[in-house]
Parts: C-alpha cells; structure tokens; sequence
C-alpha cells in the first residue's frame, strides 16, 4: 500500500488509487464496503462536525472507502478511523 502514490498537492487529491486498493483488499477477505465521494453525500454542510477551511473542495478521484464488519449481538459498536492521503 506504500508504493501506491496517495498525494495532495494544495486542493487537488490523489488518493484514488490507493483507495481503489484498500477497498479490493476488504472486499477479498470478505468484509463489506462502500466507496464515494464526499461532495455525493445529500446534506453534507448541514451535519455537526462539518469542517470545509478550503471553500470549494475538489473531491474528484478522492473517495472514502468504509468497511463494516457486523457483530452477532446487540453490544456497542467500535469505529477505526483514519486517512490515506500524504504530502509530497
């Protein structure tokens, strides 16, 4: 995964690449996964926490990939989160 170039240079991303990989790597070990962009989210800028320092982000070939795995019960839920991108 570190040989796949996932850069940001100012506004512009390109994360798709290794995203594409994350998402084929979950996929064939049989965890589910959803892929998309930020900006196709219906009422994004309305949600608590939403954070756009940069005006109009570009989002092109820049998608989240999120994996759920369920659980067999009704316990809590545990949330990994983190990020692709690097700087040049």
């Amino acid at each position: 995964m570190v040989r796949i170039p996932s850069i940001v240079y100012g506004l512009d991303g390109y994360e798709n690449d290794c995203q594409i990989f994350v998402k084929e790597w979950f996929e064939k070990i049989g965890i589910n996964v959803d892929v998309f962009n930020p900006d196709e989210v219906s009422n994004l800028k309305t949600f608590k926490g939403y954070f756009n320092d940069f005006g109009n982000q570009d989002f092109e070939n820049r998608p989240n990939v999120v994996a759920s795995i369920n659980g067999k019960g009704g316990g809590r839920s545990l949330i990994l989160n983190g990020h692709i991108d690097v700087v040049p």
